[in-house]
């Protein structure tokens, strides 16, 4: 895109947008968590791949993916922008501030739904925070999908995980088919 980031999309067989992969055909999840390791650059072959006779084979893709993430990586350097690609710690910054929003702690809910922290914290207290595995350091955290019913006003439900399927699924089509300036899915 424009500021440097890749878009990501999830088709089916038929070329028709998904909100995530089947689990029947991997554990790719949704294109949200194609981002954490595919936000920056395009991803090599990490295993052995054999040759498939009419496709491309395993050392020229290898060769091709280095190249592009020279042209992409020359690209992004060149950007003045507030996102800097190759600094790791914006990596880590990004997924606590999708932390803080997807699993906000009370303090997170106080700022967002405008109520003094002790307000919030009588809202919260028959609920069951939890600290985030790989940032404890962020406290006792709430999931959306647990306070969302708790909010002094309606928003759209935000899916369970921005990573795995969840029933919330918002549906893309209808965004990208509503908007002239939306990027097409045979174009992205």
């Amino acid at each position: 895109m424009p500021n440097g980031q890749l878009r990501f999309a999830i088709y089916d067989r038929n070329g028709q947008l998904e909100p995530a992969t089947p689990a029947i055909l991997g554990d790719a999840g949704k294109p949200g968590k194609c981002m954490w390791c595919h936000e920056s650059a395009l991803q090599i072959l990490r295993t052995s791949t054999h040759r498939v006779p009419g496709h491309i084979s395993p050392e020229a893709f290898t060769n091709e993916m280095k190249s592009a993430n020279l042209r992409l990586r020359n690209y992004q350097n060149g950007l003045n922008t507030e996102v800097h690609f190759y600094d790791k710690f914006e990596h880590v910054h990004q997924e606590k501030i999708y932390i803080a929003f997807m699993e906000p702690s009370a303090r997170r809910l106080s700022w967002e739904w405008g109520l003094p922290l002790k307000k919030v914290e009588e809202l919260v207290k028959y609920l069951q925070p939890h600290t985030h595995h790989e940032f404890p350091e962020m406290g006792q955290l709430y999931d959306r999908e647990q306070i969302w019913h708790l909010a002094p006003f309606r928003t759209a439900k935000t899916p369970a995980s921005v990573r795995e399927p969840s029933p919330d699924e918002p549906n893309f089509c209808c965004f990208i088919l509503g908007n002239s300036n939306a990027v097409q899915p045979n174009k992205l």
